[in-house]
């Protein structure tokens, strides 16, 4: 505020000068009257008219207010006129505004050393909240470590899990083939069961017909001896 006030009084200073200064040259030289009723600085703070008469009155009026500030047949008359109002009313805000800026001294004061205050404890806060983000930032690349190594693991546990898989399917196939040759044998052993049992049949068969045949002969070789006995004279 103090830095704003101090420049804002020098201009306005320097302005209600420069304007007095045109003034008086105006007063005592020969100024072009009807161009300084159309310049800025006389059509932006007041109002020119005229009224009608035996003489005419040239009235100039402020224009926020409407405020009457001059009236008179003479038109220079009126315009210094209202200039002199226009000095006075820069005059008076000049004053206004050094008065301003010496009550507000105290509390440009008062605001600065709680701007102190207040970039010390920013400072302190800022300084705190540094070190939360740099402990964030190191747990961050703690955990981002200890997730690069999980992948790892999981990786190598999905590979140790992809090959027990395989080892699973070989197994199975394995497992699949020892059935087959187990039914094969199963069936082979029927096979040789039944044809042991057929050979056993056989045998039994030929063992009863070797019996039967021996009993045969005995029988034969037991009724030879008696015939020879009987032929002989």
């Amino acid at each position: 505020m103090n830095k704003i006030a101090k420049p804002l009084v020098v201009f306005v200073a320097a302005g209600s000068l420069g304007f007095l200064a045109f003034v008086i040259s105006l007063v005592h030289g020969g100024p072009n009257w009807d161009a300084i009723l159309q310049s800025p600085e006389f059509t932006n703070d007041f109002v020119y008219s005229t009224t009608p008469g035996e003489r005419v009155t040239h009235v100039v009026k402020h224009r926020r207010s409407d405020q009457q500030i001059s009236s008179s047949v003479v038109l220079p008359e009126a315009i210094v006129a209202a200039r002199q109002k226009q000095v006075q009313e820069l005059r008076a805000e000049l004053t206004q505004l050094q008065q301003d800026n010496e009550r507000r001294r105290p509390q440009v004061a008062e605001a600065q050393r709680h701007l102190a205050l207040d970039q010390q404890a920013l400072k302190a806060r800022s300084d705190r909240l540094a070190e939360e983000i740099a402990a964030i930032q190191k747990t961050e690349a703690d955990l981002l470590a200890l997730q690069a190594a999980k992948a790892a693991e999981a990786q190598q546990v999905f590979k140790v899990a992809e090959e027990r898989r395989n080892e699973g399917f070989r197994l199975k196939n394995v497992l699949e083939l020892a059935r087959n040759d187990a039914y094969v044998n199963e069936v082979q052993k029927a096979a040789l069961a039944d044809e042991l049992v057929r050979l056993e049949e056989n045998v039994r068969r030929l063992s009863r017909r070797n019996e039967q045949l021996k009993s045969e002969l005995n029988a034969s070789n037991s009724q030879a001896p008696a015939t020879t006995a009987t032929n002989t004279p």
